[in-house]
């Protein structure tokens, strides 16, 4: 067992269990907690958890160039870059992952400049996961036993491979990692671009994830996040100040009608279908007038959650390019040549697979740039961080 620049919590009770002991116990023990109020996440179960948008369709609109080619045709020259084969598309064509204007194109179709094309990528025989060595990685890992292992991931990492990141991706470094220690067997099993993965953090975003280093850690943990049985706490740096005292958010979080790759914050009795309930509650940790330092707990991980929850506070966190403000994102990387949302993952608790009775509590130390932000109000608070 190890652990490395981190709290760590181990919860008392630790009997071995069956597989079938082990997916029932832990639900017992946390749903009484949140019931109880310990959790305030009484959501519906069966959400999953997709904190990025890795998963988000790839929507363009169709060149003059590129009109009257057939569609495989098209989807390959268009994604170019990506290495892909004709038949590669044409697969995604048959299986239905393409639309154009809307409905499920064919392969023959031959769509006219200016229509609107949304790809869905999937794996596929002809995608292989590669073992990657990359910084950070080994450097970063905060707990690990035989069932799980919880990383502090750095700024800048696609947790698996999608489109326009097949390579690179935290998954490629982990895969790497268990390589090297002789635990990847399970992993190098599996035919997905996503092994262990029962949660994501966006690219820019640092802090606590936790992946399963085998299959029935998988399901436990996946039906964890889905029942809402895990405590996700982040921190971050917005512009201005939200309120004076904690607040509770909760609206839908709905793709952008315009901006397909944004997310927006709804009214709950907007009636919006395609929207998904998102519930975040917000406090104030210091505020210099200027900027306040958030502690953020999430209900739910709806894409951009606490990015989009903010803005629509009117308090975008700062260097956040999609949600946040142009002109102080440009000055704060003139400044300090930050280029990335001020989000952490500060602390992760969660049920153990595996072992009865044990929680597993994390928390991911404050990154530098944080310090060079915030410093000043740091400086002032309890060794919380």
């Amino acid at each position: 067992m190890r652990l490395l620049a981190a709290a760590l919590l181990l919860r008392t009770g630790q009997s071995l269990l069956s597989p079938a002991r082990a997916l029932s116990s832990w639900q017992g023990s946390w749903e009484a907690r949140r019931q109880s109020g310990a959790l305030k996440a009484a959501l519906p179960d069966g959400d999953r958890d997709d904190d990025d948008d890795a998963d988000a369709p790839q929507v363009f609109s169709v060149a003059e160039h590129e009109a009257g080619l057939r569609l495989d045709v098209v989807l390959s020259q268009h994604f170019e870059e990506q290495g892909r084969s004709r038949n590669y598309y044409a697969q995604l064509l048959k299986e239905g992952f393409v639309t154009c204007n809307g409905k499920v194109a064919k392969k023959s179709l031959k769509p006219d400049a200016g229509d609107e094309v949304s790809v869905r990528f999937r794996w596929t025989e002809e995608l292989r996961l590669e073992a990657e060595h990359l910084p950070g990685i080994a450097e970063g890992v905060l707990f690990e036993d035989d069932d799980v292992l919880v990383l502090n991931k750095p700024s800048g990492l696609v947790v698996h491979p999608a489109p326009g990141n097949w390579n690179g991706t935290l998954v490629n470094g982990v895969l790497h990692y268990l390589r090297r220690s002789g635990s990847a067997h399970d992993w190098d099993s599996q035919e997905t671009e996503r092994p262990g993965v029962v949660h994501r953090l966006d690219k820019g975003t640092t802090g606590v994830m936790v992946l399963a280093k085998n299959s029935l850690a998988h399901a436990a943990l996946s039906q964890a996040f889905a029942q809402r049985l895990v405590e996700k706490e982040y921190v971050c740096i917005c512009y201005g100040r939200p309120s004076n005292a904690e607040i509770e958010v909760e609206t839908l979080i709905g793709r952008h009608p315009q901006h397909r790759q944004r997310m927006v914050a709804l009214p709950l009795d907007s009636g919006d279908r395609t929207g998904k309930l998102a519930r975040s509650t917000v406090h104030i940790v210091g505020w210099d007038e200027k900027i306040s330092l958030l502690r953020v707990e999430i209900y739910t991980g709806r894409t951009h959650q606490i990015r989009v929850h903010l803005q629509h506070l009117k308090c975008p966190i700062l260097g956040d390019e999609v949600y946040g403000s142009k002109d102080i994102n440009l000055k704060l990387e003139k400044d300090l040549g930050i280029t990335r949302p001020l989000l952490h993952a500060h602390r992760l608790a969660f049920p153990h697979p595996t072992i009865e009775g044990k929680t597993i509590e994390v928390k991911a130390p404050l990154p530098t740039d944080f310090y060079e932000v915030a410093g000043h109000i740091l400086a002032g608070l309890p060794d919380t961080f």
